[in-house]
């Protein structure tokens, strides 16, 4: 196993920055359970440890009703979680009260990477990617008859430069009954699921709601042209009292508003935002000192085998493999040495995990990881790096390169820029060198 990523800060008459690798982490975030009312049928196995997508995070807007989606650093805005059977989306809603009372309709739209849905031909077409919605699940709660409406599978309908043009069709295209190929149609029941869970407490936004989603792969498989390999970008849109079938007229998330371009509020799905092996993994590259490591953190892991990586080049043949052994647990953090990238190139990789699947993730970016001297006086330096909510950091000194480094404090970053001052161990001496290390 290599050394822990780390970078240092030195003052050895001048000032030099040493760039290492840098481990990504995805947070794992449990759900407050409250007042959990199982809209559409009951799911024994909702995920007990969402993770946050931070990128869909969104202030209160003032709607004053659970049209508002909201969310912060200490309180997501949207979750997710990937299983082998269903993939899992959860959204903050702000009026956290009663969400008997909904009468409106809450989308999570999906734009397929690569690829356009084509209204005529009702199939995804080859891109390249014009950016707008392909595919939505949708909880219509202006009428939550499940034999008509409730959660349904929507697919593009009308398309604009702005969120307030934008209008979703039932995929089954039947606005007052399910057929064959919507979601629970042709009287099945395990296509999907909806829950919420009422009184959600935040330190700001009050009491919130979650309201979350379940949909298998099997119907996604059948149905649609959604496949768990793909990359998707996701937003998540809403409707004031009225059917999915009408124009987004209530909000949209990660900053966005119906007034916003509709290239605005999506969070990419499967490349910057993990997609899963076994149940989860977060992909990065990061150039080292001594070479490009290309890391990975798997979630969930079922059982003891081997994790593959590998490298995809022109035309999307293997030019590089590697393999690494998997432990069955909660989460693992995987770290391959990979010949040829460089610093600010873009790569496509497919991981195949400890039990068979195999995730393809695209356009994955060799990214430095390096320390910013903010200040440095005789009582102390300030340091600023790029971090990850919910990562460990620590940050050690030393008076010498030649000598081994001390641990002077732990931080938890709490965003994508940490700065923090440390107090100088040894005031007085010649030559001082701080690292930054990832624990």
């Amino acid at each position: 196993m290599k050394q822990k990523p780390e970078c240092m800060f030195g003052n050895d008459g001048g000032s030099r920055v040493w760039v290492m690798v840098g481990v990504i982490v995805s947070v794992l975030v449990s759900g407050v359970l409250a007042d959990t009312n199982n809209v559409i049928g009951t799911h024994n196995n909702w995920p007990t440890n969402w993770i946050p997508v931070v990128s869909l995070n969104d202030g209160n807007d003032g709607l004053g009703r659970q049209l508002d989606f909201v969310g912060d650093a200490s309180s997501p805005g949207g979750y997710y979680r990937v299983a082998s059977d269903y993939v899992y989306f959860r959204m903050r809603v702000q009026l956290g009260t009663n969400s008997s009372s909904f009468t409106d309709s809450h989308f999570v739209l999906i734009n397929v990477a690569s690829n356009n849905y084509n209204t005529t031909s009702k199939a995804l077409d080859q891109g390249p990617d014009d950016g707008y919605p392909d595919y939505a699940f949708a909880w219509d709660s202006q009428s939550n008859d499940p034999a008509k409406h409730g959660l349904e599978m929507m697919v593009r309908q009308t398309v604009n430069n702005s969120w307030g043009g934008v209008r979703m069709d039932d995929i089954d295209l039947q606005n007052a009954q399910k057929l064959a190929n919507d979601i629970n149609g042709d009287n099945r029941n395990t296509d999907g699921y909806l829950r919420t869970i009422d009184r959600v407490a935040t330190p700001n936004f009050g009491e919130t709601i979650f309201v979350d989603f379940a949909v298998s792969w099997s119907y996604l498989y059948a149905y649609t042209g959604l496949r768990s390999n793909q990359l998707w970008k996701v937003a998540f849109a809403s409707i004031a009292n009225a059917t999915d079938h009408n124009f987004i007229n209530g909000d949209v998330s990660g900053g966005a508003s119906p007034s916003s371009l509709v290239t605005e509020g999506w969070s990419n799905w499967g490349s910057t935002t993990p997609t899963t092996t076994s149940s989860g993994i977060d992909l990065r590259a990061y150039q080292g000192a001594d070479g490009v490591y290309v890391e990975f953190v798997a979630y969930d892991v079922e059982q003891n085998g081997e994790a593959k990586l590998i490298l995809l080049g022109a035309g999307g043949q293997e030019v590089w493999r590697g393999t690494t052994p998997v432990k069955a647990g909660e989460r693992f953090v995987y770290r391959f040495v990979v010949p040829s990238l460089v610093l600010g190139g873009t790569y496509d990789f497919i991981v195949n995990d400890e039990v068979g699947n195999q995730w393809t993730l695209n356009g994955v970016t060799v990214q430095p990881f390096a320390a910013e001297m903010i200040s440095m006086t005789l009582t102390g330096v300030t340091l600023s790096f790029d971090s990850l909510p919910g990562r460990d950091y620590e940050v050690q000194w030393t008076e010498r390169l030649n000598s081994g480094f001390s641990p002077l404090t732990n931080v938890t970053a709490v965003s994508g820029r940490t700065t923090v001052f440390v107090a100088h161990p040894k005031p007085n001496a010649a030559s001082g060198f701080f690292r930054i290390r990832a624990q």
